[in-house]
């Protein structure tokens, strides 16, 4: 089985609005910027995300990232979504980085995290990035560690807005 990345299209409707429920049934805490849409507008999300790929109407406060959906080969789940940042602002140097990613509940602890972020460093270097951010919840063991397997650097700890403890995790590409 290979995994690989790609945009969102249009066919993917049916397995975004799973992959969603999924996340949203687990009660999770950090959710996609996906779920900004609802289940139903899944069409302006498509549109949204072409705009933000293309750097085009960002909203304020907003800077150009590209969105990928993490499949193996029969396609027949997204097995995870990451969002990968061209710049930092300062919202996001603070807490976010340059890369976001979540792995579908099911589908957690079989490896997909960690080559999903590999698979995400390498389109961060087509992208031109020389070094990304990356930022999890302290209590994050996952994350963390998929972080640190594909050469993240512990940068420090810190303490979000929400009074969450986190950490900074840097990555030279």
């Amino acid at each position: 089985m290979s995994l690989y990345l790609r945009k969102p299209l249009k066919k993917d409707e049916k397995l975004w609005e799973h992959f969603i429920k999924e996340i949203l049934e687990k009660g999770e805490k950090v959710l996609p910027y996906a779920l900004n849409y609802g289940l139903e507008k899944y069409s302006d999300y498509l549109i949204e995300a072409e705009y933000n790929r293309k750097g085009i109407n960002l909203p304020q406060g907003t800077v150009p990232c590209s969105v990928y959906f993490l499949f193996d080969d029969t396609e027949s789940k997204i097995l995870g979504c990451i969002a990968i940042r061209r710049e930092l602002n300062d919202a996001l140097r603070f807490t976010g980085g340059n890369i976001g990613y979540s792995i579908s509940p099911s589908e957690r602890n079989k490896g997909y995290g960690k080559e999903m972020l590999r698979l995400g460093l390498q389109k961060s270097r087509d992208l031109g990035l020389k070094k990304v951010l990356l930022t999890c919840d302290k209590d994050n063991k996952s994350s963390s560690g998929v972080m640190k397997a594909n050469g993240g650097i512990f940068s420090e700890e810190f303490t979000d807005k929400n009074g969450t403890l986190r950490e900074r995790y840097w990555i030279e590409l």
